[in-house]
């Protein structure tokens, strides 16, 4: 875990989002950096180097399997921590509201 990945997690296990995350959730031939099983929200913490196309093939992956993927770039995070907790907060509680709509009728 890097230094700035650490940074996210402290604040995360501490819960100051009131979401309980895992750190490391292997899925499929993945790893990902935080995850928030209930939800099925993944949170990566992306560095400067970057293989854009291997996120693109990785985060296919994980919605096909029916997870979320919130991409914060690490600037972000040295920039403004705070700001970053909330728009993780703010990502879960979407993704909440998200799962708790009910299914489009389509019988009309």
């Amino acid at each position: 875990m890097s230094r700035t990945e650490a940074r996210v997690w402290q604040r995360l296990r501490a819960k100051q989002t009131s979401f309980h995350f895992t750190r490391q959730l292997p899925i499929g031939p993945y790893f990902a950096d935080f995850a928030l099983r209930r939800l099925k929200l993944v949170v990566e913490i992306d560095g400067d180097r970057h293989d854009v196309e291997r996120d693109s093939r990785r985060d296919s992956f994980l919605k096909e399997q029916g997870w979320e993927v919130v991409r914060i770039p690490v600037t972000e995070v040295d920039d403004d921590l705070d700001r970053v907790v909330c728009w993780i907060y703010d990502a879960c509680v979407a993704r909440q509201a998200h799962l708790r709509k009910p299914a489009d009728d389509d019988s009309s």
